[in-house]
């Protein structure tokens, strides 16, 4: 059973919560009223994955995210937003979060959706531990992982294994994967921007960014790549996940756009008043 740390400084969401997750029997739910008292029980206790509102009073869901990253490069953190809030989504995934959901709507389908989205989160991180652990017989799991994962080898920048899913989305045969450089799989005019990227994320050992991966349409697919830094066989490789926010990417499109409309609404007014103002002044 995998146990998940809930942290909302509602009450009422919180129990409401602990008992939609526990109901399967898959999850035991521990729960914190507020981020600080989250990170007491991060370090004391054995968590699987957690689960945290954004906006908290003392330290809010992004700042309660960025020091979970600094202890825990991979632990599953999954984010609650309240509606209208794409910038917080942005600065979340660069800030390495999981997954996310928008607070409101019915809540018997809101808890299903998030229970579905920690099973997939743990499930890449076991994926990670896989890998790590060298374990042949793992394979089959990082086939199976709902994201492209990529494993490049960090001195020559070229890709030494890819899963089923990678392959999909670029159209490529594991085999053509193999040995092709990193930069390959995204447009040309990026490959430069990337590697400097990249590089610095290896100084780091883990992190992630947002990329655009080429797709086997010729589609530019925009993704956040989590990257953390493995040893296989005396190798230093680069474990790469990449997951598809195209979603993410069209609301904050649609958001851009109807913000340069109401500018363009706004000065339009502006411009009759002042001219209305130039008559009646004669």
């Amino acid at each position: 059973m995998a146990t998940l740390l809930y942290v909302d400084d509602e009450p009422d969401l919180l129990d409401l919560g602990r008992i939609f997750l526990e109901r399967t029997g898959e999850f035991s739910v521990v729960t914190s009223s507020s981020a600080k008292k989250g990170l007491e029980l991060l370090s004391g206790s054995r968590i699987d994955a957690i689960i945290s509102d954004y906006q908290m009073p003392g330290m809010d869901g992004l700042e309660f995210l960025k020091e979970v990253r600094s202890q825990h490069a991979n632990l599953p953190f999954i984010l609650f937003t309240g509606r209208g809030r794409e910038e917080v989504v942005i600065e979340a995934i660069n800030l390495g979060v999981d997954f996310y959901l928008q607070k409101g709507g019915d809540a018997k389908s809101q808890f299903a959706e998030l229970r579905h989205k920690i099973r997939i989160a743990i499930e890449r991180r076991r994926t990670i531990e896989a890998l790590k652990s060298e374990n042949e017989k793992n394979r089959s799991l990082m086939d199976h992982a709902s994201d492209a994962i990529f494993i490049s080898d960090t001195e020559t920048c070229r890709f030494i294994d890819a899963n089923k899913k990678a392959c999909e989305i670029t159209g490529f045969s594991r085999d053509e994967i193999v040995s092709m450089p990193c930069q390959a799989i995204h447009p040309p005019e990026y490959h430069e921007q990337y590697l400097e990227a990249f590089h610095g994320l290896l100084k780091k050992g883990s992190g992630s960014l947002t990329v655009f991966v080429l797709g086997a349409d010729g589609r530019h697919i925009p993704m956040i790549v989590s990257m953390t830094a493995i040893n296989l066989d005396g190798r230093s490789c680069m474990l790469c996940i990449f997951h598809d926010i195209s979603e993410i990417q069209m609301t904050q499109d649609a958001l851009q756009l109807a913000n340069k409309k109401l500018s363009l609404l706004a000065e339009i007014t502006r411009h009759d008043i002042r001219n209305k103002l130039t008559i009646i002044g004669g």
